[in-house]
């Protein structure tokens, strides 16, 4: 019976065993039904956390962003200023360190 598995429906097995009074023999095919399905089961559980996993990690990236850019917009205005020139490319990193040691 265990060589007909995919040929055969699991509830269709159970009934004709119970019918003709052979649950005995059935049984070995119900549990590794019930088995290969609790597998499949667990898989698509494990799929499905992974991916909310995967989610709450992009949100929490899009609010680490979101507090650093508001860091910069409590930045005093100078700073935002250059903040702005060197994001744009018109002012590099060394005239800035020049800028504010002086």
């Amino acid at each position: 019976m265990i060589c007909i598995m995919p040929l055969l429906r699991a509830d269709v097995a159970l009934e004709l065993a119970w019918m003709n009074n052979m649950i005995d023999f059935a049984f070995p095919y119900l549990l590794q039904f019930i088995r290969e399905y609790t597998g499949k089961v667990d898989e698509l559980i494990k799929d499905k956390t992974e991916a909310a996993n995967e989610i709450k990690a992009k949100e929490s990236e899009a609010k680490e962003v979101i507090k650093q850019q508001s860091v910069l917009v409590q930045a005093p205005p100078l700073l935002q200023y250059f903040g702005t020139l060197l994001t744009k490319g018109n002012l590099n990193a060394f005239e800035l360190y020049n800028f504010l040691a002086s």
